[in-house]
């Protein structure tokens, strides 16, 4: 399901400005399709409670374990500035965006059993016998992440000749990484014994303890530069001028810029796993992959989280 709601105006101010601005939200809406529930003594999620996850080499029946319900919601604010003052056209804005992505998996509460035909060579004889290859149960864990993104830029586009134009400008941005509403993602420092969670392992730390933003890394910001020509040729006499077909025929462009990107190769995918040594009683997992500020790739997942919180 999608919802967009725009909020735009633009228009000239006066002779030679015009002005852009708008609002934007979008929300996105995902729901897994669920099967009737089954009434149970305890059930743990009574909206998924059913029949066990039954796999097959060529089919699979009972309750589905791959459900998942998903709200992204994205607000955006613009605001463009241009205005012509002689050879010049200067332009100016700026840009805000804030996003969420709040997943609530429908983890293997149920259980999944396998039939592979691992002990009779019949995926069907190993069921009809009650031998199954595999079983797997599991739990998982809502998580919300979160992030923010900024911008603004000044150019000039000065026709400083009849044939040659240049332009000019610079890009500010606040590089901020992906952060999760309660700070469910851990990384690595080697050595440092986290307070957040002090059973965890050593080196596994969380945001929140010493030296660790939400964000895992420190936001940055950025200065991106912008500087391009073009120029025609006047030439229309000689073999020069057969060459480039005589004045106005010919455009030459060139052209420098400098950018970055917010979280390369980030996935918002998210996958819930069983952890039965976890360090609390509710693991969720959120696999995704950053580059450093010094140009090096770092994977990380989300961490547990207690199930009172």
């Amino acid at each position: 399901m999608h919802n967009i709601a725009r909020l735009l105006r633009a228009g000239p101010i006066a002779w030679g400005v015009l002005r852009d601005r708008g609002i934007s939200y979008f929300k996105y809406l995902l729901v897994g399709y669920l099967l009737p529930a089954v009434a149970l003594r305890h059930p743990v999620a009574p909206s998924i409670e059913g029949i066990e996850n039954v796999v097959f080499n060529g089919f699979t029946m009972g309750t589905p374990i791959t459900n998942l319900a998903q709200a992204n919601n994205t607000l955006s604010l613009m605001d463009n500035f241009s205005k012509v003052q002689g050879t010049h056209t200067l332009k100016a804005g700026g840009y805000f965006s804030y996003e969420q992505v709040n997943v609530n998996p429908n983890a293997t509460f149920n259980g999944s059993f396998q039939f592979t035909g691992s002990e009779t060579g019949s995926d069907f004889a190993d069921f009809l016998i009650g031998v199954g290859s595999t079983y797997n149960q599991a739990q998982s864990q809502t998580y919300y992440g979160r992030h923010k993104y900024a911008a603004a830029f000044f150019e000039d586009s000065w026709r400083a000749r009849t044939n040659l134009t240049l332009n000019y400008g610079v890009r500010w941005e606040l590089m901020q990484y992906w952060s999760e509403k309660y700070n469910q993602i851990p990384t690595f420092v080697l050595g440092q014994q986290s307070k957040v969670y002090p059973t965890a392992p050593t080196s596994l730390v969380y945001p929140t303890d010493p030296g660790v933003p939400p964000t895992l890394v420190p936001q940055r910001y950025r200065l991106a530069p912008r500087v391009g020509v073009a120029y025609s040729p006047n030439r229309s006499d000689g073999l020069l001028g057969k060459i480039l077909g005589g004045p106005g025929k010919t455009s030459i462009r060139a052209g420098y810029g400098k950018s970055a990107k917010i979280a390369a190769r980030k996935s918002r995918s998210a996958s819930a796993r069983l952890n039965r040594r976890s360090i609390c009683p509710r693991v969720a997992s959120m696999s995704g992959e950053y580059w450093t500020p010094d140009g090096h790739a770092v994977t990380h997942a989300m961490h547990p989280r207690q199930a009172s919180k």
